[in-house]
């Protein structure tokens, strides 16, 4: 049998199997690929393109009714269900087989689930559990809506940002849920989101999937900066960055264009009463205004303001950070975490003075090839405008850092660096070396044989700078 879906359900779903002495081949998944779970291998959906379509799939997704129409459309029809959790509370046994349902087997296998995570949770402080309440709103009754209008529960904090008469649809509701990541975090905080949302991070907030396992990394590594320690989150979306920072003592200072995610994050640091200063706008090369289309996760700048929920939103470059209302108390800086979609070369190319008069600080800068593409550049303009002021490139490894030369390929259509300044590689000690062409080459076949279309697409477009692996036997294969 093959499992469909990398998560959570899947792992007990392999425990459930085991203990039956049935074989799994491998698990599926839409976006997830290049692991494995409990040794089973995790593979990309375009695998079963080729696979034999009488070939019994159990779904592993609480999302069960979409996965199994799409493998209905593929063209398989032998779909199960795999049952325990509560998420999934009504199953419609005439469409689809239902498996694992209230069985002993499956209690037992939840149980052992949820004792895997109590050490995490017995970790959360009865204090730190209970959300910090004023006397302007009620545990039952953390938003209203009147009139198709969204009014924020407390007043006190519109100086924050704009909210007041904000319209939203009448259908919107918020979730308070407290994040401990499968122990990705080292401190659980609450955070807010749209119930409605189908957004991939807010899935992986609901889930309690572990994610930014790399902040981590990230605070090891900028443990050598012993005094106050400030964090600039730049595409701060619903602040799950900005909050793991905060979490450990970091001031933060966040810019979010879109004005869902930055009133969402705004609610949560008061929740969690966490000092993140948040100003709802966009960071570009210049200040004023400029088009953005609110998206999630993947909301960005755009050329003009006639498609669906994009709108005119206020911009300004680092270079005016003194312009920003709510960023008037940044002294220091220990780190920018920048990820904006494509915009990151016009934000760097706006904050030369900025960077200069905050001792050029490290930055976290994520480099994607296709939303680079879409703002006419490509990687490479990316390394250079940081070479320009003095920054090299790493990337996080569980050893250290590992330099990237700034001439090669990047083989990963989304990767993320870490550039560090000249002056401040000599106070990092957790160094591991260059990667090398090997790895580089690795990672692209992976990239290649693994993941979605358009990246595949993205990443085969970027050889064309690259001769050396265009001429290489096995990638060869791939172009053609």
């Amino acid at each position: 049998m093959i499992l469909f879906g990398a998560s959570i359900s899947a792992g007990i779903a392999i425990q459930y199997f085991l203990e039956k002495n049935e074989k799994i081949e491998y698990i599926c998944d839409t976006y997830k690929s290049g692991i494995d779970i409990s040794g089973i291998k995790v593979f990309n959906i375009k695998k079963l393109k080729h696979e034999d379509k009488t070939k019994q799939i159990v779904i592993c997704n609480s999302g069960w009714e979409t996965v199994a129409e799409n493998l209905k459309d593929m063209g398989f029809n032998n779909l199960f269900v795999f049952r325990v959790q509560s998420n999934i509370p009504y199953m419609s046994a005439k469409k689809f087989k239902v498996i694992g349902e209230e069985t002993d087997i499956s209690k037992k296998l939840v149980k052992m689930y949820l004792d895997c995570y109590k050490k995490e949770l017995d970790a959360v402080s009865e204090e730190s559990a209970l959300i910090r309440l004023d006397s302007n709103y009620s545990n039952s009754n953390m938003y209203k809506q009147e009139e198709g209008y969204f009014e924020i529960w407390y007043e006190k904090y519109n100086n924050i940002i704009d909210i007041k008469n904000y319209k939203y649809d009448k259908s919107y509701k918020l979730t308070i849920q407290k994040y401990f990541g499968a122990g990705a975090v080292r401190k659980p905080f609450y955070v807010v989101y749209n119930s409605g949302s189908s957004d991939c991070l807010v899935s992986s907030v609901r889930r309690n999937y572990p994610m930014y396992l790399e902040a981590r990394l990230l605070l090891d590594i900028l443990s050598y900066q012993e005094t106050e320690k400030v964090l600039i989150d730049l595409g701060a979306n619903i602040g799950i960055v900005s909050m793991i920072f905060a979490a450990e003592g970091y001031k933060v200072f966040a810019a979010e264009a879109g004005k869902e995610n930055a009133i969402m994050l705004s609610m949560a640091a008061n929740i969690n009463n966490y000092s993140i200063m948040v100003t709802n706008q966009a960071v570009w090369n210049y200040t004023g205004t400029l088009y953005f289309k609110e998206n999630g996760v993947s909301g960005k700048v755009v050329k003009d303001g006639g498609g669906e929920k994009t709108n005119c939103v206020k911009c300004f470059a680092l270079d005016d950070w003194k312009k920003v209302k709510e960023w008037h108390n940044l002294k220091k800086v220990s780190l920018i975490k920048m990820d904006i979609e494509g915009s990151e070369i016009n934000a760097i190319a706006g904050a030369e003075k900025f960077l200069k008069e905050f001792s050029y600080p490290p930055v976290y800068c994520e480099s994607n090839k296709c939303t680079l593409f879409e703002k006419g550049y490509k990687v490479k303009d990316l390394f250079d405008i940081f070479s320009k002021n003095g920054y090299v490139p790493y990337i996080l490894h569980e050893n250290g850092l590992m330099e990237v030369d700034i001439e090669e390929l990047q083989p990963k259509t989304v990767q993320d660096y870490l550039f560090v300044h000249n002056k401040e590689r000599l106070l990092i000690k957790k160094m591991y070396g260059k990667m090398q062409k090997e790895e580089i080459r690795k990672l692209l076949l992976n990239e290649i044989k693994t993941m979605p279309i358009e990246y595949v697409n993205m990443t085969l477009e970027s050889l064309k700078d690259f001769s050396e692996y265009c001429n290489d036997d096995e990638i060869k294969g791939y172009i053609k």
